[in-house]
């Protein structure tokens, strides 16, 4: 399963989410390879569970979160 392109610009642009997004990866991946996979819209950080937990968080349900279809 991999989130919608979309939710990759929603976390940039909302440093509260992008600040969870950094926490809840645990470390994975550093801060920088993070903003950087968000900003090419990566298919590796769109298929995060990190990435998962914090649209959810931030009240997003996982049939709007995942993209229907070939990535």
């Amino acid at each position: 399963m991999i989130a919608q392109k979309k939710y990759c610009e929603i976390i940039l642009n909302a440093p509260t989410l992008l600040g969870t997004l950094i926490i809840k990866d645990g470390g994975s991946m550093k801060p920088d390879c993070i903003l950087r996979n968000l900003q090419r819209e990566s298919p590796t950080i769109r298929r995060s569970k990190a990435l998962f937990d914090t649209l959810e968080e931030a009240g997003y349900t996982k049939e709007e979160i995942f993209q229907k279809g070939k990535p």
